[in-house]
């Protein structure tokens, strides 16, 4: 088995694991919140936590991104490699962005001591890291496409 392929096993178990929690917790609240009239503090901020680190890690499993590809489909083969390599830049240049912006984004957040006002508080920085680290995995995900596909190896 290869490295990739422990990475991806990996990555799929802990994404299932974290969405199988993520449901039975908002599932438990719901319950007590209509049989009991008891709510569990913070439960949207909490899953939307879960959500986000489950996400990477499902991304990681599939180590690929969601391609629409029915217009190149038909395109001669020389003109499709130069579109899908002209995609790959462009895709590649506006993750970098989004990560550039993500990274701003959360040292702004630190410096200025941003919280969440739900009951518990808590600081967003660790949400807005998780975000820029995914951001981060994709950026290089799309690099690392358009790299090979540049030097003529199919990603």
């Amino acid at each position: 088995m290869k490295n990739t392929d422990k990475i991806a096993q990996v990555g799929s178990l802990c994404g299932g694991w974290i969405l199988v929690a993520t449901t039975v917790f908002i599932t438990l609240d719901v319950v007590l919140r209509y049989t009991l009239k008891i709510t569990i503090p913070a439960v949207y901020e909490i899953t939307e936590e879960l959500l986000m680190v489950c996400f990477i890690y499902l991304a990681m499993a599939n180590a690929r991104h969601v391609a629409v590809d029915f217009v190149v489909i038909h395109l001669p083969s020389s003109v499709r490699k130069k579109a899908e390599l002209v995609a790959l830049a462009i895709g590649s240049i506006f993750v970098i962005g989004l990560f550039i912006g993500a990274g701003y984004r959360l040292f702004t957040s630190v410096r200025l001591g941003e919280g969440t006002e739900c009951e518990l508080g808590y600081p967003l920085w660790p949400a807005r890291l998780i975000v820029m680290v995914g951001l981060g995995l994709l950026a290089l995900v799309q690099v690392t496409s358009f790299l090979r596909e540049f030097k003529g190896r199919s990603s």
